[in-house]
């Protein structure tokens, strides 16, 4: 099922921020086994390349190589599976996933009753940047004060006494 702007969740900055503890672990989930992911690719091109070259002429070395081959990609099957549940928990809250490599997520949100994205990588302390619905984290934008979110109450005039 698709999301129609009538049902998805648009966080304001404080909601993005309070959700943060649980979006940070799992972000920081799915950059871990991305890289693990990334260093079992890593490890069975060696082996194809070991395999390919002639460089084994032994058939112990071949049968070795094909058990450590076979080994790896039910680890990159098992890494994959659990990478779509991260990415599938991160959708169930409302987060929009980006990029494993730097843990990169989005929140939709409304920026002067614009639709828009809140964004936020991991090691960054808080919600602290924003970018267009059409444009890319690249081209972030700091947030300033005085902008409207969903959620947000008008704030009171300061009086002059």
């Amino acid at each position: 099922m698709t999301a129609t702007v009538d049902d998805q969740r648009w966080f304001s900055v404080d909601e993005a921020n309070r959700m943060l503890p649980l979006v940070k672990r799992i972000v920081a989930d799915i950059v871990s086994l991305s890289k693990e992911l990334g260093h079992c690719h890593a490890r069975i091109d060696a082996l194809e390349g070991e395999s390919m070259s002639g460089a084994s002429d032994s058939l112990d070395i071949d049968e070795w190589d094909q058990a450590e081959w076979d080994r790896i990609q039910r680890e990159i099957v098992e890494g994959e599976n659990r990478l779509e549940e991260f990415v599938r928990e991160l959708t169930q809250l409302g987060v929009e996933f980006r990029q494993a490599n730097i843990g990169e997520v989005d929140f939709q949100t409304r920026i002067d009753g614009r639709p828009a994205f809140l964004c936020w990588r991991l090691g960054e302390p808080e919600v602290a940047f924003w970018h267009p619905e059409d444009a890319g984290f690249e081209e972030r934008q700091a947030l300033l004060e005085g902008v409207t979110f969903p959620g947000d109450s008008p704030q009171p005039e300061a009086s002059h006494h």
